[in-house]
């Protein structure tokens, strides 16, 4: 019985521990963000927003800079890629719910005679399911890579579980979407619990399984780099999305940080996760995402959903939501994450805007739709566009 309380005391002493560090970083980034808008304050800006460079009818933040890949995440463990490979990347996944529609008059499957599709190769899944679901059987959550940086991370901590710091765990886990998903289904299906009582922050889930039977539950982790080593194509493919993905959330904690939304750590998360199934994707059939690239760099004007229907027989959003569900994730996150069921939801629109920001700047700050972003970003947190441009590079830059 001592010794029970003895374990007990010094979780929550981890666990506190945790969330003061956690605050911390949340403080030093806001004053980061007050100290910025008290030197755009001092400075003489002149005219009304809209008038001044980076509005509507003005630059985009930071010029017109020749474009540059996005950079890898923590850790390095994602190779850069070139910006060739990364252009055609692009998210093919609009985030919008509802049915699946059917495929826009005009679309075809051909692209002329002698058209030779992205082959499949062995290993892989060779075609697309024909159902929404026969896609959920395809992934088994256990099964799922993880990135190296993680997989490294876990082994290093595995052989001294004594010194294993769940902050700094956490923090691991947080940046990598697939060992995120991993972790609260986990938790999910070890506890018996449901989307609404799942633990919202990783760090929770760490707490509630303990250090030892976490690392009992999660031995050696297969890598996607390890998976795509043989095709390199698909892993810049992967790398596009996973730095989109992580930039995003790096926008949308500054964003939340901003506003002083007591979630920020769970609206980092949300847009971390916001294209996981397109991840997913990449490392399962890697010629059908490729097919799909290449059929929207031929013909810009396509619509992804088409695409999608098209070619996976579904919309990547109703597979990423069936498979939400089905793992049991967060049901805040999920509510945080669905625009089509809470469209007025501030949390919503600052990870819509974070995700939407992070896409058109993925190569750069060039491209035509960032002043209109720039304009709502800017109302979000209340800023005029100026001091919004300089703080998007501020984050994108640190």
């Amino acid at each position: 019985m001592a010794e029970d309380r003895a374990a007990t005391a010094l979780t929550l002493q981890q666990c506190l521990a945790a969330v003061e560090r956690l605050g911390r970083e949340v403080v030093q980034l806001r004053e980061q963000l007050q100290a910025m808008q008290r030197a755009d304050a001092a400075a003489p800006l002149g005219g009304a927003p809209e008038d001044r460079p980076g509005g509507p009818s003005g630059h985009p933040p930071g010029g017109t800079g020749a474009a540059r890949p996005p950079p890898p995440g923590p850790g390095g463990a994602i190779p850069a890629a070139s910006a060739a490979a990364l252009r055609s990347s692009r998210s093919v996944w609009p985030g919008a719910g509802g049915s699946t529609p059917a495929a826009a008059p005009g679309v075809s499957l051909e692209d002329g005679p002698g058209y030779q599709p992205v082959a499949p190769r062995p290993g892989f899944l060779q075609r697309a399911p024909a159902t929404l679901e026969q896609w959920l059987v395809r992934f088994e959550i256990r099964d799922l890579p993880v990135l190296a940086r993680t997989a490294e991370a876990l082994e290093r901590w595995r052989a001294d579980e004594d010194a294993v710091d769940l902050h700094a765990l956490g923090e691991v886990i947080r940046n990598d979407p697939l060992m995120t998903l991993k972790v609260f289904a986990h938790v999910a299906r070890a506890r018996g619990l449901h989307a609404g009582s799942v633990p919202e922050d990783v760090t929770g889930a760490l707490v509630m399984l303990g250090v030892g039977p976490f690392f009992r539950a999660f031995g050696p982790q297969r890598t996607v780099e390890q998976a795509l080593a043989g095709w390199p194509e698909a892993l810049a493919g992967f790398a596009g999305v996973m730095a989109r993905a992580q930039r995003a959330a790096r926008f949308a904690l500054a964003f939340a940080v901003q506003r002083m939304d007591h979630d920020a750590v769970l609206i980092h998360s949300a847009a971390l996760l916001h294209d996981f199934a397109e991840l997913l994707l990449w490392f399962t059939a890697p010629h059908l995402a490729l097919e799909m690239r290449r059929r929207q760099r031929a013909r810009p004007g396509l619509r992804s959903t088409d695409v999608q229907v098209l070619l996976l027989n579904v919309r990547l959003v109703d597979l990423q939501r069936a498979l939400s569900h089905h793992w049991h994730l967060p049901a805040r996150l999920l509510a945080i994450t669905d625009a089509h069921r809470n469209p007025n939801s501030l949390q919503v629109r600052t990870v819509q805007l974070a995700v939407r920001i992070a896409r058109h700047s993925a190569l750069g700050w060039d491209d035509p739709a960032i002043p209109d972003d720039v304009t709502e970003i800017s109302r979000l947190l209340n800023l005029a566009v100026e001091p919004t441009t300089k703080l998007l590079r501020s984050i994108d830059e640190g």
